[in-house]
């Protein structure tokens, strides 16, 4: 009830909400300062928001991967601005770029051939155990 009244959401006759595009932008703004900030939260923020607005699972990762690295860029040249870039670990962070560099391509293949329903089930399964460990974490 607080997202519907907060964020705008209108519910249509089927799953799927119309935001309007003002609450999108501020949802966007919101999520990128999570993943700057804390390490994480634009794709878990964004892939369900997608999919919620009648994006197939599909469309709503790769939009959500597409430009997740400009959102990592920007961090990566403000904290390296502030803080110099020799602050970095680069011996965890390079290995980190080249394993992302690496599977990129075979993740898009598997989410091209996953059919959707799955997908849509995988992505809400993972984001709930994400979350659940993460609950589960900060309280131990």
């Amino acid at each position: 009830m607080l997202c519907k009244h907060t964020l705008g959401w209108k519910r249509s006759s089927s799953t799927r909400y119309d935001w309007k595009v003002k609450h999108l932008a501020a949802l966007g703004f919101l999520a990128g300062f999570f993943d700057v900030s804390g390490g994480g939260g634009w794709g878990p923020t964004m892939t369900p928001t997608f999919i919620l607005t009648g994006s197939e699972p599909k469309r709503a990762v790769g939009t959500v991967e597409f430009t997740e690295p400009l959102i990592s860029l920007a961090g990566v040249l403000t904290f390296g601005a502030l803080m110099g870039f020799g602050a970095f670990p680069w011996s965890v962070v390079l290995p980190m770029i080249v394993g992302g560099v690496v599977l990129t391509p075979f993740a898009a293949w598997l989410i091209k051939c996953t059919p959707r329903r799955a997908l849509g089930v995988a992505i809400g399964l993972w984001l709930t155990t994400l979350n659940v460990y993460g609950l589960v974490v900060a309280w131990l």
